[in-house]
């Protein structure tokens, strides 16, 4: 089984103006093979949190806001892992008017777009994709069904 976990970093705000919006937008994907791979992530996750942020329950590791001892510990723990990170960042300053009305058209061409260069032929039955857990059940269900659509209809880059 194949395995991707999709997360994002910056926001969708573009009123640069009155608020301080990030000024890119970045979709990351990594993609794991095999069940025995991605409890190795799993348990280097957990690890991590109960080794470097024991008193603070449900903490998220956010690669942003880690300091360096804390990503090499945590990478000193997956680095025999085999495993794959797919990203494309947007800079919000080029995308069209009409578009920062549409945030989640905007999300999911970014991730669409991230998705698309992911060899998928490496997944022998089932791929499971895992997304951040800041969006609502009705969000991932609306991108769920988006990517169901977009990813079973030939590219159109093919031929």
């Amino acid at each position: 089984m194949l395995y991707l976990y999709l997360d994002e970093s910056g926001d969708l705000g573009f009123d640069f103006f009155a608020k301080k919006p990030s000024k890119y937008f970045t979709v990351t994907v990594m993609m794991v093979q095999g069940i025995e791979n991605r409890k190795k992530i799993a348990n280097a996750v957990k690890r991590t949190l109960q080794n470097k942020f024991p008193k603070q329950k449900g903490t998220e590791l956010k690669g942003s806001k880690q300091s360096i001892e804390v990503k090499r510990y945590f990478y000193s723990r997956v680095e025999s892992v085999p495993f794959e990170i797919y990203a494309l960042t947007l800079n919000k300053k080029r995308v069209y008017d009409y578009l920062t009305q549409k945030k989640d058209r905007v999300y999911n061409f970014v991730a669409r777009k991230v998705l698309d260069v992911i060899p998928f032929t490496n997944a022998s039955v089932r791929i499971g994709l895992v997304i951040d857990r800041s969006k609502s059940k009705k969000e991932i269900k609306e991108f769920n069904d988006y990517l169901i659509r977009q990813l079973t209809r030939p590219s159109q880059f093919e031929g």
